[in-house]
């Protein structure tokens, strides 16, 4: 029983570790000391975030505030298209996502979003 429970742990601790070293982009994205990271780096940590082919909400969210905060509107609008598209009924990443079109120039995309959010229930 004893070997059993080493066994478990030890499976347990490797399979952190290598989840932590295969999505160390999103949790380096998530840190509190991404604020203060150059620009180039949240760029290239944002485009293979966006990459993968599945994304929590919860990183999406914080890749969204991280493109935000440094500027780079338009991963700031690719992260936002993502959150759309895994989370297609809320108006709220809707409007998000139009008025990053909007402030991206892409007036008339965002006119057609704005519009399926006056019509959202």
């Amino acid at each position: 029983m004893r070997r059993l429970l080493l066994l478990v742990l030890a499976a347990t601790v490797l399979e952190f570790a290598a989840f932590r070293y295969l999505h160390r982009d999103l949790f380096s994205i998530d840190a509190p000391a991404a604020a203060q990271a150059p620009v180039a780096d949240t760029r290239q940590q944002a485009e293979a975030a966006l990459a993968r082919p599945y994304l929590s909400r919860h990183h999406a969210e914080a890749l969204v505030a991280a493109t935000d905060r440094q500027g780079l509107i338009d991963l700031h609008v690719a992260a936002l298209a993502r959150l759309v598209r895994d989370n297609p009924g809320d108006v709220s990443v809707m409007l998000r996502y139009a008025d990053g079109l909007r402030r991206q120039g892409r007036l008339d995309e965002a006119a057609r979003v704005f519009a399926r959010v006056a019509e959202a229930p």
